[in-house]
């Protein structure tokens, strides 16, 4: 339990940050060849995972569904990662 509770705090700030290190390289590769990177079958993958990973979020947290600030953050992601999608 202690190990699922570890993947659990590491799995959204590592999604974040390879989210982050892929727009740092979509960014040099001009827009045709960033959107079929972003559009390949593995980050389509990562794009549900993601997905996957805030809706968790709603079950998870407690302590999400008490403040509100968070629950817009995490439900404006969601908005923006499914309009997206």
């Amino acid at each position: 339990m202690k190990r699922l509770r570890q993947i659990w705090l590491w799995a959204p700030p590592a999604a974040m940050g390879l989210l982050a290190v892929l727009s740092v390289v979509g960014a040099f590769l001009g827009a045709e060849r960033a959107g079929v990177m972003f559009n390949s079958p593995p980050l389509v993958v990562f794009w549900f995972l993601l997905a996957a990973l805030l809706v968790a979020c709603f079950f998870v947290s407690r302590r999400l569904l008490r403040s509100p600030g968070l629950l817009a953050m995490h439900l404006g992601s969601l908005a923006i990662l499914a309009g997206a999608m």
